[in-house]
């Protein structure tokens, strides 16, 4: 979904940032899964493509960008060696 909208639940955040991402380049599979953390959600999905480092940077960056815009703070973002992005969200006002 672009341009990202706010919203109180993180899986739909995230729906809405792989939608984006998948138009534009598709390197984000549909298999992903998330649990509940303590203030907020951790989401692990696989890569359909790898990153490039420079790709890897500005999609890291988009990410963040698009999910805080919805109301959510992304960190702890990384590529596992299995091909797999991890990262959590919590909400905005309470990530400082």
């Amino acid at each position: 979904m672009f341009p990202p909208k706010s919203t109180e639940d993180p899986t739909e955040a995230v729906k809405g940032l792989w939608e984006s991402i998948s138009r534009a380049g598709g390197h984000l599979s549909d298999q992903a899964i998330s649990e509940p953390t303590e203030h907020g959600m951790k989401f692990v999905i696989r890569l359909a493509e790898a990153f490039t480092e420079d790709g890897k940077r500005y999609a890291f960056g988009f990410m963040k960008a698009y999910l805080l815009e919805c109301g959510w703070r992304a960190s702890r973002m990384k590529v596992e060696a299995n091909g797999y992005v991890t990262f959590e969200v919590r909400p905005a006002s309470r990530a400082r």
